[in-house]
């Protein structure tokens, strides 16, 4: 599970498993979320370099994820710092079958190319990591910081694009039914 918040020409990245946030601003990447994996986990602890921890099998053993019970029933996903948003800031939020299979610098490379195009951008990654032999679930969505100090576009693009809605309402539901079906 991967969310962003913005407000107020604030984001921040919140994440549960290995599903990934990124911040691209300025030609530079930066993850901003943690994997919940036993790799990620040996990797903050320098029992693993990065390398090995990319290839180690335990990157797909998850040590929290969406329907697990710990002692005290709490579950506090990872949150990352505040990050002031500008004009042009891009994220890309994304499942481990993209970043297992596309290396950040693929990554990179193909935001810029298309340039603040989010589709198609979403599109290439996907098509890239199919080429780099991804065999797991492949989710992206992209989303590009047009006009941070107006805290009135989020309403204009809303009500330009009223198909969003559903959409959005959708994803709500459907997340409360994989829940509810995961505590059952």
């Amino acid at each position: 599970l991967a969310v962003l918040t913005i407000t107020e020409g604030i984001a921040q990245a919140y994440n549960l498993g290995d599903s990934s946030i990124y911040y691209i601003s300025k030609n530079k990447i930066t993850k901003l979320t943690h994997d919940h994996t036993v790799a990620d986990q040996l990797y903050r602890m320098k029992a693993l370099t990065a390398e090995e921890a990319k290839h180690d099998l335990r990157k797909h053993s998850l040590t929290k994820h969406l329907g697990m019970f710990p002692e005290g029933n709490e579950l506090r996903p990872f949150a990352s710092g505040n990050i002031r948003i500008n004009n042009g800031d891009m994220f890309l939020l994304c499942t481990d079958g993209i970043t297992n299979s596309v290396n950040e610098n693929e990554i990179k490379r193909i935001i810029k190319t298309f340039d603040g195009r989010c589709k198609k951008t979403v599109n290439a990654l996907i098509e890239k990591a199919i080429e780099n032999g991804s065999q797991d679930n492949l989710t992206a969505m992209v989303l590009r910081i047009v006009n941070s100090t107006n805290s009135n576009t989020i309403k204009r693009q809303l009500s330009r694009h009223p198909r969003l809605y559903p959409f959005l309402l959708g994803v709500g539901i459907s997340t409360l039914i994989f829940v509810s079906i995961i505590t059952v």
